[in-house]
């Protein structure tokens, strides 16, 4: 049985997690990522971007995983994590099925993926393999399992 109380604690961790990582990596992108090239020019280094968010990732993941969940189940993570993975299918689905890639709708959708920015690196790794963006992010939104393998097994 899933104990209620921790229904919600990968939803609220993860959202909290992506928006202190999007200001962190706001802070940081302009710092280590950006370029200026010999004709005055910015460019984004790939590397680096990748390694940033690849490092968002994994202390995300293990602070979660090591500290914020360590007393829950594999199941409770599981259930719990189904919420926010659910939540992100629906309003990716919403937002494939409405085309808002600009325009105010577009926006609500940004205003969601700061809370999940966490977990961008999935996804970037992703589309340098996979020529769709649209099943590269639907691939990310899975990224909340990776806090199942830190929960305990159940008695």
């Amino acid at each position: 049985m899933v104990n209620k109380k921790v229904l919600w604690k990968v939803p609220v961790y993860s959202i909290i997690a992506g928006l202190i990582s999007f200001r962190l990596n706001v802070y940081l992108f302009g710092r280590f990522t950006l370029t200026t090239l010999p004709d005055g020019s910015i460019t984004i280094n790939d590397t680096a971007t990748l390694i940033l968010y690849g490092l968002i990732l994994a202390a995300v993941v293990l602070l979660g995983g090591l500290y914020f969940f360590r007393e829950m189940t594999k199941k409770e993570i599981f259930v719990s994590a189904s919420i926010l993975v659910v939540l992100q299918i629906l309003l990716l689905i919403v937002q494939w099925k409405m085309n808002a890639t600009t325009g105010p709708a577009a926006t609500l959708f940004l205003y969601w993926a700061e809370t999940l920015d966490w977990s961008n690196f999935i996804y970037l790794v992703l589309i340098k393999w996979i020529d769709n963006l649209w099943i590269c992010v639907f691939m990310g939104c899975f990224a909340p399992y990776l806090f199942i393998p830190f929960g305990k097994k159940e008695s």
